[in-house]
């Protein structure tokens, strides 16, 4: 910036023959609001939470106290619906230079957030060796896979399965699902705990919870190999039939297929050799 524009930016400000220490100062101003420009348009095109997020994630809470704990682990990965709302939705809703809401931006947003979310599941699916789902003309489940693709792309996480009325999905119930994951825990150790109890097998119970639990086991490129390696194989042991009923309870929901359909590779029962879905 020449010393002609820097002294136009302090004439607004009402300094109309600056020194030259004034000069730089209002140099060294005009760079800082350029880079936390930057950096505030950088934490909204991949929403990181900020104070704001934080102070409704934690209440005002201490973090080491009963009541912090609580919280934090209640709202835990909850952090990037409640930025996307707040950063995202918040602007639309309140774009306008009187505050009113930009309903063209707010379309434009849902728009393509929804083309986006579309696109991270086309691409998961592949990702777990499914073919992908696409439209199919029937209007029912053209909506329904629109609805997840507005979901997924809209940072909507479990209130979006609440909404859509799939929340146990995984397996658990509302209170479960809406507490986190840590808190969630306590329904499975308690499942295992009943069907000990009731002398249910627990074996297959058991070994999912072990999957779930494991570090780095969802990691996107690394999967599906491990779910072909071993885990298939794991699972058919433990439940023998898993796998069939899983690929038809995926094709029934989903219409979905997968490219090498593991109930194909793997024997009913797991096999007697190790690395059976290689082989």
């Amino acid at each position: 910036m020449t010393d002609d524009e820097v002294r136009a930016y302090l004439a607004d400000k009402g300094i109309s023959n600056p020194t030259k220490r004034q000069i730089e100062t209002g140099r060294n101003d005009l760079v800082n609001m350029l880079d936390t420009f930057y950096i505030d348009r950088a934490d909204h095109g991949i929403p990181m939470p900020g104070a704001a997020e934080r102070a409704i994630m934690t209440q005002g809470t201490q973090a080491g106290t009963a009541v912090g704990e609580i919280f934090r682990h209640f709202m835990q990965f909850k952090s990037f619906p409640i930025t996307m709302v707040r950063r995202g939705l918040g602007r639309e809703l309140r774009g306008q230079a009187d505050g009113k809401a930009d309903l063209f931006g707010l379309a434009q947003m849902i728009v393509a957030s929804t083309i986006f979310g579309y696109g991270a599941m086309y691409m998961k699916d592949i990702l777990k060796g499914r073919s992908p789902r696409t439209f199919s003309g029937d209007p029912g489940a053209d909506a329904k896979l629109i609805a997840a693709a507005m979901t997924q792309g809209g940072g909507l996480g479990i209130y979006g399965d609440f909404m859509f009325g799939e929340f146990s999905r995984y397996g658990r119930s509302f209170l479960a699902t809406a507490a986190g994951p840590t808190l969630g825990q306590l329904d499975d150790v308690a499942d295992i705990w009943t069907r000990i109890r009731t002398g249910e097998d627990v074996a297959a119970r058991v070994v999912q919870q072990v999957i779930n639990n494991t570090p780095f086991v969802n990691l996107f490129y690394t999967r599906m190999a491990l779910d072909y390696l071993f885990l298939y194989q794991l699972q058919e042991s433990v439940n023998p039939g898993y796998l069939f009923r899983m690929e038809n309870r995926i094709m029934r929901e989903n219409d979905q297929k997968f490219f090498v359909p593991p109930s194909k590779k793997i024997p009913r029962g797991g096999g007697s050799k190790l690395f059976e879905g290689v082989r």
